[in-house]
């Protein structure tokens, strides 16, 4: 909870709108429940934490200086340069999702879970250029 509050005091310090913050996240989580339309029998829960995998990865890899965050209120709609070399790369995502899909082979959701973790990588291609 107090790191929760942490990110909140650090992003209204530099004046960022939470509302593209909570858009970005609507994003994300649209396609999970687009993922439970065309895939019923897949656990929703999965799908969801599949989107947001990315990010999750991302914050243990910041906490050991792997990535990270430094303030720029220039830098786009959050007023932060984000330094995430191995989670939201293209390789990374790769293994990142294939991993992921990997809970799923046995009961032949690979293809559901893979892409939902995957489709993070895109949504922010698309979206941050």
């Amino acid at each position: 909870m107090q790191n929760n509050i942490s990110f909140i005091l650090l992003l209204s310090f530099i004046n960022v709108d939470l509302n593209n913050i909570t858009k970005m996240y609507a994003g994300h989580f649209a396609l999970a429940l687009l993922f439970q339309f065309y895939f019923p029998d897949v656990n929703s829960f999965l799908l969801a934490f599949g989107v947001g995998l990315l990010d999750i990865i991302f914050g243990f890899l910041a906490y050991f200086n792997l990535e990270g965050v430094s303030i720029n209120p220039k830098a786009g709609f959050l007023g932060v340069n984000l330094h995430c070399p191995y989670s939201h790369s293209l390789v990374g995502s790769l293994i990142i999702s294939l991993l992921w899909g990997c809970l799923g082979i046995n009961s032949n959701s690979f293809l559901p879970l893979f892409l939902s973790s995957f489709s993070h990588f895109i949504l922010d291609c698309i979206s941050e250029k």
